[in-house]
């Protein structure tokens, strides 16, 4: 299969002028739920530095932690952008 990568590219940058937006947004709706669930979630309340180390933390863990879950949820997001590992 032969990958457009202009369409690729436009699909993840709907919207150049506020590229950010949506990773506050998440950020401020996982803070929420920390502040819901009292503080009981593995890495607090989160900026989006925070989420994004979070998220390299796991996807790291693809090849650390064959067995455990971060692997297999993570994987799975690789393979959906094509990423056979």
């Amino acid at each position: 299969m032969i990958c457009d990568r202009s369409a690729h590219e436009n699909h993840h940058h709907r919207n150049p002028r506020r590229p950010g937006r949506p990773a506050r947004k998440l950020a401020k709706l996982c803070t929420e739920a920390d502040q819901a669930r009292d503080g009981a979630t593995t890495h607090g309340p989160l900026t989006v530095p925070a989420l994004l180390a979070m998220l390299a933390e796991d996807a790291g863990m693809v090849l650390t932690r064959p067995g455990a879950w971060e692997r297999s949820n993570m994987g799975t997001v690789f393979s959906s952008h094509g990423y056979q590992l």
